[in-house]
């Protein structure tokens, strides 16, 4: 389902790839070449662009034909370099979009990562570009781009967002190929989202005459606009004109303004002539001046623009043409009313954006922009705060073009690396550019933070869309405090030396935090802001906080710069949740989610439109974007969540695809007052929705309209209206009528759910219908997906090969409506002129490439991105998923008009670029070459080479096609090759790799060349891929007519499973209870939620499973099963088992079984698993199973009850809330391990330490070699060279390579740090002038022999000893007068002592003249060891002396030194070692162990665990990263021992966890023994808390073993836990103490035996006899065992008194039984029924505890004093005779009779009469009561009075006849006939009222008609209702009542209890239950 679009850069190794996951290989390696003869081979042919610029244009798009390389590649920047093998693409290009996701990266970079991308372009210059100024600007490279032009480094910048240029000039050729090359450094963790990678924006080549205007070189200001707008405006025009020619030139510039695209001029201006000096600039300024101007303003069509078109002229002619953009506007700000533009107040109604752009990743695609700025148009957005970065140009175009304002973001952060990302920004910030740089506006001493503000705000100062400049976002937010404010001074003064035409601003978190303090560095910096007219953004603040900046800072103009932070999916109504992921890793759609520090989208807006003085809010965010996908964000390494975790935002009020989520459109409501929004959620299919326990849902409604009608199938439900409000400014909003608040901003129905359709309708102010409205303004209950609806967004676009169309999908039923849940796979099929470039649905945790040509639907809908070429014709895009009806989408592409484009013109060659000569042999070259031209046709042209002269290293050749076509080919002349590299990988058992068709050559020296040759390789019996191991395989290749051999070394192995979030949802859930004794809600197992609700309502519980039904009818066992569409691959269930009151209870261990089948049809099997109990949280407790993973198809759960008794006489059942079923992924490791495991040169083993050198030197001229690399390594080893063998070796997984050299007849170079020949230290005595008598780290001599460069001696400074030059020494003195040849000397940690100037000595004997062997200097500052070496002498002792040294007191007072070595000649024998003793209860000695681990870094290896330093330690690898299965370290012991602990000491340097302090703590272990160190037994496993000190982890019990080893299975970094760094300072392992033989004391366990034996059966309950003698049996046998332990004695003995306290005596019955007696002579018919209910359940009760023999005196009692209670509580039946009788009076009674209010009364007081008279459990006081009422309502009734007719007819008497005789005569009193008159009458009287002119005679008139026809009304009888048979006087028919299912999982309510209840409790309950119902019906 997963074609590829385009190439992967995580390709899978070709040999694995259908079956491995995970086994990555570079993405390209070097050129495979084809074999022309042998003496010549070349590379593969490849499209050659041609790629030629000229001066017909000032600036030339440089996009097309980059070639790209993923990975390392030495030596790229070469002109030379065959780059043929690599990728070509066009830029804007992001190489991180085009990876894998993976838990190596972070949640809040997307789980992209970055890595090392190289871009090559080859281009050609015509001739007339030889006195040109070329000129390369880049809009923005992500990160740390080094740029070379045809070989030559020109610079480097640092920053991803900020644009930058070389002048290249200098490094081109005119009329021959140039190649640019760039290496982009994106080391992560850099960036708080995600960032993408690579040449991310556009490129320009930019061709200039010698003078020209600069870059950015022209500023356009209108000072006085808002004063002059009306009339003539002047116009100041600044330009920096450049003049790079020899000779001083006289310039004159002519502006002239035009309408942006417009031909007339506006206005003109001709400057005087200026003299500009050879290589330097001029700012020339000039003054225009424009009547009226158009002012850019808000929206499309008033953004008008215009263009001053710049010409420079030297002599009368026209040397360059520059234009710039420009809008007349201007802006103001107010402390009270907020931002104006143009002299209008306008709310700032902003979101927040950042870059990418989805599915195209950062790529800035300036029609990916454009749509999104289109849809925020649409939503009634004007402003965008782009965050947190400088925008790309094309954003600020165009929102210039649109009408949007712009916040141009600088920096995120500044000096302090955030969250961690000790890559970000922050590490250049501060740094200087350096004077080597050549970068276009750089100076030496320059910061690079000051570069890019100056570079950004240069390129936008005239841009009319930016409003703000905004230095950082949250400065310290995930950083530190301190130093910002310093920092805010020079960011702020450098913005101005820039622009001061536009307010400088800052979002900021804290001000709102530290309101009052002055001297707060944020405080400071916003009042630095205000004081040159800035704004202060203030992020995250709600109503209060703007009221109280507000109040404190008056003088500060306020705004939201970042607001909201909600939190949603796209279509999710199946949960409200707060930011709560569901089991899909969803949020609700429903405005009620939002982060803890946010708000909601109402809460946000509704807070700044009531208040004028703050200006308007940006929300967080426009779009969704890929990274921070909170709640499942994270900051470092490692799934957040199960994997897949969410990998985008769920901030976004549209998704990344482009698709609007709900709240949308409540601010386009809010927002858009063109038009008019009308749209409603949720959708209406019953799956897509929730409901309440009424079965009522919640709609919500967004609208501007006045009032809006909801109806369902047609019949309306429910109507509500908006009240406007109107703020001082002027601002307007509404409110649902009659209230207040952000929640009435929109409206909430609730509404019963029906099938059907819900639709709204909405009304103006007037109560007219609006008929055109945006957003869904119905929702339909849908069939099934039927077909496919495919519309585009442009059905025309331009063949530039860069514009986009993207094409919506939704999936629909045959009705036409989108099914709101489908998730159909959509495949994408592009032909023609076209190409697709990405697929996207929006959904967070959906890790499918964006590349590939299908996705799955996400609730409905998905996009697909089809991007043009440079042909124009049609597209034809046909969407297609299986089972539905496909669709098609045609889109034309139109020609782009470019004059200066010949169409005849060659586009490309089909050629080989590089050509493989073997020395001494010409070079062949093709006669013709395959030219294609830009009209699209093709030819075979024949091509006339140069002359080749050259015969060694490599050059291009040129020629020319055609005769006019120049092309090149590169030559490379192989002298010698040393061999073919050789291979390793591995691949799944069974299965057979495909090997490479070629490898790489090496030449003599151990350089890899960039060409590979083809390989034949052996036949392998397949069989041998069926076992586990290594497989070797021969191969050979022909390289230039010599055979060489090759090597395949491929590692077979099993797949290893990993447990990685939950299996997909069951296509079926069923259970195996018939269906009239199920209980509670089956569909809870996989609800995602284990929490138990107490479910005090009644009813099925919603939360959770029981058989609780089917359990009380006897059944123990139940199951559950799961059956999905497709096989699930499970390895991990969790049962969460609950319990409650009643009779949940959790089953016993190890009886809950799991069974699969791996297909329907398939028998079931069980499954072994190992269970584990957890701890229990809330009445829940988890079960959780792990088994080898198993295919099924279906899955059961089968439980069986627990076997205990209940008191409460129910019988157990089992509840459970969630079934966890977790996914098992398979993955196979392919090593990363560049390292030799073993080295033999001339039979002798190098050892670890050697290996690790990577150099070897023997005295041996000749050397027989045998290499083995590390985990599979491909190691080849080269023929001699110069006296050295290089080894080769290459990692499995292709990424790494490392060479070993063997230098032949040679002696190992002695360096500084070398200790391998100094003379023993055991044999040294140290020897000085002066010593300081201290004591810890400074002052004896014989601190430097001690291996510590923590310690120091010092010449004495209590006296003035190290003033004198002849004390001022340090030395030592040898055993025996031995040859040597060096000193080594070891400075102190810091400065004081250290020598700067020094002479060594010797002497022969102790007491022998001292004589020079040496002297010199050393740096200062120095540190490391330094090295003195002169002519061998035979020294008894040595000493340095410090002619001259340095101190913080002066210089020659003090000498210090840590460390002093001699070195000797030759071979001295050290002193035997002790042999250390293995000790039992000790630590095993250390001088006895060997440490390995899993990696390791450079410079912390696996020593440092055993040297006794705390301060030292091992660590994993981090450059590059380790994974968790490299978390291990290993002690081999030199023997085995019987070991019982290890212990641990931490690396902990502080609790700074930014810093790292504790990175590598090991807070989860493992530790693990083995006797071969291959099969390894688990002795101890735990957490350690992060602490200083020793730790220890005792064994389970003593264990031989000969090597330990700990796994760090949770690791700290940056103080949370993963599982990527692993560090320890010192471990060690205890030896095991020696037992004696223990002594057995049986005393006590005879004594309870023979007590026990005294006991009789007959006086306890069978039950507790039963499990007495069992505990009686077992100590019996222990007490006659001889060999039984001293434990097992103990356990008996516990065990033997345990039963004999439990045993329960029989009870005494009498009084039980005389109660239930007593109770059985009571008659049922004397009582209520519920009263009796009680009292027969507690009678039950009782005889079932009467009838248990095992029951105990605690539970006769409860029954006793259960029946008596009941028995009390009887309730006798009332007398309701006169009740009746009144009511059947009251009933003859007639409403009409009556007024309203009065019968309103009385049938109230009637209703509860009938209420009280069928309740057959009503006390006496109960119906007295309700008679009393009825007859006082019946007393109080009004009867009607006819309404009066008016005697002196007037309009008011005449409007009040008529109001009185509408309330007084109703309808259906009267016959139709006469009620027609009456109403005609009464529409007569209505006319006349509303009539201004009408004449008293005629409303007389229309007064006697009413009157007339009021007394020709007649009356209808009224019909007698016939007598139902079991109706008693005065009730009304009465119903059964509902009879409510049993529930589980409640705490004991009284509507729990069903069947058998808790004795006491029952009859107590029910009696409280009586009482309560009576005072509620009271």
């Amino acid at each position: 389902m997963k074609k590829k679009q385009v190439q992967r850069l995580a390709a899978f190794s070709v040999a694995t790839m259908m079956a491995l996951q995970g086994l990555s290989v570079s993405a390209s390696g070097p050129v495979q070449v084809r074999t022309d003869s042998n003496t010549q081979m070349s590379s593969d042919k490849e499209v050659v662009y041609v790629n030629t610029y000229d001066s017909s244009k000032r600036v030339h798009d440089f996009d097309a034909n980059w070639k790209f390389y993923l990975g390392d590649a030495n030596g790229a920047e070469g002109i030379n370099f065959d780059d043929s093998a690599w990728r070509t693409v066009s830029v804007p290009h992001d190489y991180s979009i085009e990876q894998e996701y993976t838990q190596s990266g972070e949640a809040e970079s997307g789980y992209l990562l970055g890595g090392t991308g190289w871009y090559r372009k080859h281009f050609t210059l015509t001739e007339d570009m030889k006195d040109k100024e070329i000129r390369l600007d880049f809009g923005g490279v992500y990160m740390n781009a080094t740029v070379w032009v045809n070989g030559t480094q020109v610079g480097t910048h640092p920053y991803g967002y900020t644009p930058f240029s070389f002048d290249i000039t200098e490094h081109v050729k005119a009329g021959e190929e140039n190649v640019i090359t760039v290496k982009v450094d994106h080391q992560t963790p850099s960036s708080r989202w995600y960032s993408g990678s690579g040449i991310y924006r556009s490129v320009d080549l930019t061709v200039m005459d010698k003078v020209h205007v600069d870059l950015n070189g022209t500023k356009v200001t209108t000072p006085n606009l808002a004063k002059e707008k009306d009339g003539n405006v002047n116009m100041d025009v600044v330009t920096t004109v450049a003049n790079e020619g020899q000779d001083t030139k006289e310039v004159t510039l002519v502006h002239t303004l035009r309408e942006k695209g417009g031909k007339d001029a506006v206005a003109t201006v001709t400057t005087e002539k200026q003299s500009v000096e050879a290589g330097k600039t001029a700012d020339i300024s000039a003054k225009l001046q424009v009547n009226k101007p158009k002012l850019w303003g808000l929206g499309e069509k008033n953004a008008h623009l215009y263009t001053v078109t710049t010409e420079v002229k030297v002599d009368n002619k026209v040397v360059d043409t520059y234009e710039t953009d420009y809008g007349f506007r201007y802006t103001e700000l107010d402390t009270k009313t907020g931002f104006s533009l143009n002299g209008e107040k306008v709310k700032l109604k902003g979101v927040c954006m950042h870059h990418d752009q989805g599915a195209l990743g950062a790529e800035a695609q300036r029609r990916a922009i454009e749509r999104q700025v289109e849809i925020l148009q649409e939503m009634g957005c004007n402003s965008i705060r782009v965050t947190h970065n400088p925008a790309a140009k094309e954003l600020i175009e165009i929102c210039n073009e649109k009408g949007v304002l712009v916040i141009n973001e600088l920096f995120d952060g500044w000096h302090k690396a955030k969250n961690g990302n000790v890559n970000d920004y922050a590490k250049w910030f501060n740094q200087q550019i350096g004077a080597e740089n050549q970068i276009v506006d750089g100076k030496a001493n320059m910061t690079w933070a000051e570069f890019d503000l100056k570079s950004t705000i240069d390129q936008g100062k005239n841009d009319p869309s930016i409003i703000m400049w905004s230095l950082g976002n949250e400065i310290s937010e995930g950083a530190s405090e301190g130093g910002y404010y310093d920092i805010s001074k020079n960011l702020i003064k450098w913005a101005r030396e820039v622009d001061t035409s536009k307010p400088l601003t800052i979002g900021s978190n804290r001000v709102k935090g530290v309101i009052g303090q002055s001297n707060n560095e944020h405080i400071k910096i916003a009042n630095d802001l205000t004081a040159v007219g800035g704004m202060s953004g203030t992020n995250y603040s709600g109503g209060n906080n703007y009221d109280a900046l507000h109040q404190a800072y008056p003088d500060w103009f306020l705004y939201g710069s970042e607001t909201a932070s909600a939190v949603n999916s796209r279509g999710v109504y199946t949960t409200k949740a707060n930011a709560s992921l569901d089991k899909d890793k969803q949020l609700t759609s429903y405005d009620k989610s939002k982060v803890n520090w946010g708000a909601l989208a109402s809460e946000a807006w509704y807070d700044v439109i009531k208040r004028d003085f703050v200006a308007g809010e940006y929300v967080w965010t426009g779009f969704d974007y890929i990274g921070e996908p909170t709640p499942a964000n994270k900051i470092n390494a490692g799934a957040a969540t199960s994997w897949p975790s969410p990998k985008n935002s769920y901030f976004g009020i549209v998704d990344t695809a482009g698709l609007p989520k709900d709240s949308y459109y409540f601010y386009q409501s809010q927002w858009n007052d063109d038009v008019k929004t009308l749209h409603i959620l949720p959708t209406w299919n019953e799956d897509s929705l929730v409901k309440d326990n009424q079965g009522n849902v919640e709609v919500v409604v967004y609208s501007d309209a006045a009032k809006v009608k909801l109806y369902l199938n047609d019949k309306l439900i429910q109507e509500q209206t908006f009240e406007e409000h109107t703020t001082k400014a002027g601002y307007k909003y509404q409110t649902v009528t009659g209230k207040d608040g952000h929640s009435n901003m929109y409206m909430t129905f609730n509404v019963p759910y029906e099938a059907g359709t819900l639709r709204a309708e909405a009304y103006d102010k007037d109560g007219r219908k609006i008929e055109n409205t945006k957003g869904r303004s119905s929702v339909t209950t849908t069939g099934t997906a039927a077909k496919l609806d495919a519309t585009v967004d442009r059905n025309s676009i331009t063949a530039d090969g860069k514009d986009l169309s993207y094409i919506t999908v939704d999936v629909k039923d045959a009705n036409g409506n989108i099914v709101p849940t489908a998730n159909n796979n959509v495949r994408f099929t592009v032909e023609g002129a076209g190409t697709l470039v990405g697929v996207d649905n929006g959904k967070q945790a959906d890790h499918q490439s964006y590349l590939d040509d299908n996705r799955n639907a996400y609730n409905g809908s998905l996009v697909a991105i089809v991007q043009s070429t440079k042909d124009a014709g049609k597209i034809t895009v046909k969407a297609e998923s299986e089972g539905l009806t496909l669709d098609t989408v045609e889109i034309t592409t139109t020609e782009v008009k470019d004059e200066t484009v010949d169409k005849t013109q060659v586009d490309s060659f089909y050629m080989s670029k590089h050509y493989y000569v073997k020395a001494g042999n010409k070079v062949e070259l093709p006669a013709t070459i395959k030219t294609r031209f830009k009209n699209g046709t093709e030819q075979d042209l024949s091509v006339k080479w140069d002359e080749v002269t050259e015969t060694t290293g490599s050059f291009v050749v040129n020629g020319v096609v055609d005769g006019k076509y120049k092309v090149s080919v590169t030559v490379n002349v192989i002298d010698q090759l040393g061999g073919l590299m050789n291979y390793s990988a591995t691949t799944p058992k069974g299965t057979e790799p495909k090997l490479p068709t070629a490898r790489p050559a090496i030449a003599q020296d151990g350089t890899v060349l960039n060409v590979s040759f083809p390989v034949t390789w052996e036949t392998v019996d397949k069989a041998k891929y069926n076992e586990v191991g290594i497989v070797t395989v021969n191969g050979t290749s022909n390289v230039l007519g010599t055979a060489m051999k090759v090597t395949a070394s491929i590692r077979v192995q099993e797949e290893t499973y990993e447990i990685v979030g939950s299996v997909d949802n069951p296509s079926k859930l069923t259970q195996d209870i018939e269906e009239g004794k199920q209980s509670d809600t089956l569909e809870a197992v996989w609800d995602g939620k284990t929490e138990i609700a107490d479910n005090t309502n009644g009813g099925p519980n919603p939360t959770a499973w029981t058989n609780y039904a089917n359990s009380q009818a006897g059944d123990t066992t139940a199951e559950i099963t799961f059956q999905y569409a497709t096989q699930q691959v499970i390895g991990e269930v969790t049962v969460h088992f609950f319990k409650d009151n009643a009779s949940a209870r959790y089953p016993k261990a190890n009886t809950t079984k799991l069974y699969v089948k791996a297909n329907d049809g398939d028998d079931w099997q069980e499954v072994v698993a190992e269970e584990t109990i957890g701890n229990e949280n809330g009445r829940v407790k988890p079960y959780t199973y792990k088994f080898n993973p198993v295919g099924a198809t279906l899955f059961k759960v089968a439980v069986t009850n627990s076997d205990e008794v209940l008191a409460t006489g129910h019988k157990p059942c089992t509840g459970i809330t969630e079934i966890e079923i977790k996914k098992a992924v398979g993955s196979y490791k392919t090593n990363t391990t560049a390292k030799l495991a073993s080295l033999e040169v001339n039979g002798k083993a190098l050892s670890a330490k050697e290996l690790e050198a990577n150099a070897y030197y023997t005295l041996d001229e000749t050397a027989t070699v045998k290499a083995v690399g590390a985990d599979n390594a491909a190691v080849t080893v080269l023929p001699v060279n110069n006296k050295q063998i290089p080894i080769l070796i290459e990692s499995e997984d292709h990424r790494t390579r490392n060479t070993f050299v063997i230098y032949l007849g040679q002696e190992k170079p002695l360096l500084p740090d070398d200790d391998s020949k100094d003379y023993p230290v055991e044999k040294l005595t140290a020897i000085s002038g002066s010593e300081y008598p201290g004591t810890g780290n400074e002052g004896p001599d014989d601190l430097i022999l001690d291996n510590n460069a923590n310690t120091h001696w010092h010449t004495n400074y209590n006296t003035s000893d190290g003033a004198d030059v002849n004390k001022r020494w340090i030395g030592v003195s040898l055993d025996e007068a031995v040859e040597v040849n060096a000193i080594r000397y070891l400075p102190r940690n810091g400065n004081n002592g250290h020598v700067t100037e020094y002479k060594v000595q010797y002497r022969a004997t102790d007491d022998g003249e001292w004589k020079d062997l040496a002297s010199g200097t050393w740096d200062n500052p120095t540190t490391g060891w330094k090295l003195v070496t002169f002519p061998a002498v035979k020294a008894k002792q040595v000493r340095l002396i410090g002619v001259h040294t340095i101190a913080e007191g002066g210089k020659d007072i003090h000498m210090t030194t840590a460390e002093f070595r001699v070195v000797a000649t030759g071979e001295v024998t050290p002193p035997e070692p002790e042999k250390p003793e293995v000790k039992p209860g000790e630590d095993y000695p250390v001088a006895n162990i060997t440490g390995t681990a899993g990696s390791t870094q450079a410079g912390n290896e696996v020593e440092k665990a055993f040297d006794g330093k705390t301060n030292t330690w091992w660590h994993t690898s981090w450059n590059p990263a380790s994974t968790a299965d490299q978390l291990w370290f290993t002690m081999e012991l030199k023997e085995a021992a019987t070991l019982d602990q290890l212990r641990y000491y931490p690396r902990y340097e502080g609790e700074d966890l930014f810093q790292g302090q504790q990175n590598g703590f090991i807070s989860k272990y493992k530790v693990e023994v083995s006797m071969n160190n291959k099969e390894w037994t688990k002795v101890a496993e735990g957490t350690w808390e992060a602490k200083n000190g020793w730790l220890t982890a005792d064994f389970k019990k003593p264990t031989e073993a000969k090597y330990v080893r700990i796994t760090g299975v949770e690791t700290l970094s940056n103080g949370e836990a993963k599982t990527s760094d692993m560090a320890i300072a010192e471990l060690r392992v205890r030896v095991a103490k020696g037992e004696e033989p223990e002594k057995v004391d049986k005393t006590a366990l005879n004594e309870a035996i023979k007590a026990a034996g005294s006991l009789e059966e007959s006086n306890f309950t069978p039950n507790s006899w039963k499990e007495f003698k069992k505990a009686f049996d077992a100590a019996k046998a222990v007490a006659d065992n001889k060999d039984a332990t001293q434990t097992e004695v103990n356990e008996k003995l516990a065990a033997l008194n345990a039963a004999k306290e439990a045993l329960v005596k029989k009870a005494d019955k009498a009084e039980l039984n005389k109660a239930v007696e007593e109770a059985g002579k009571l008659k049922e018919a004397d009582y209520t029924s519920s009263s009796w209910k009680a009292f027969k359940e507690a009678l039950e009760v009782a005889k079932t505890v009467q009838k248990d023999e095992n029951v105990s005196q605690d539970s006769v009692k409860a029954a006793v004093d259960g029946l008596k209670a009941a028995k009390e509580a009887l309730v006798k039946k009332a007398d309701k005779t006169v009740l009746n009788k009144a009511i059947e009076e009251a009933e003859s009674l007639k409403e009409a009779d009556y007024t309203v209010e009065s019968w309103k009364a009385f049938a109230q007081e009637l209703a509860d009469a009938y209420s009280v008279s069928r309740n057959d459990d009503a006390t006496q006081a109960e119906v007295d009561e309700a008679y009393k009422a009825l007859t006082e309502a019946q007393s109080a009734l009004v009867e009607k009075e006819e309404p009066s007719v008016p005697e002196d007819v007037n309009k008011d008497e005449a409007q009040k006849y008529y109001d009185a005789c509408l309330g007084h005569y109703v309808k259906d009193e009267y016959t139709a006939e006469s009620w027609k008159v009456y109403a005609n009458a009464m529409e007569g009287l209505k006319a006349a009222l509303a009539d201004e002119n009408i004449s008293k005679e005629d409303l007389q008139a229309a007064v006697d008609a009413v009157e007339k026809a009021v007394k020709g009304l007649e009356k209808v009888g009224t019909p007698t209702p016939e007598p139902t048979p079991d109706k008693k006087p005065g009730q009304k028919p009465q119903q059964k009542p509902e009879q409510k299912p049993a529930k589980t999982g409640d705490n004991m309510s009284t509507g729990a209890i069903v069947g058998i209840v808790v004795v006491a409790v029952l009859a107590i309950g029910v009696i409280v239950g009586v009482i309560i119902n009576k005072k509620r019906k009271k």
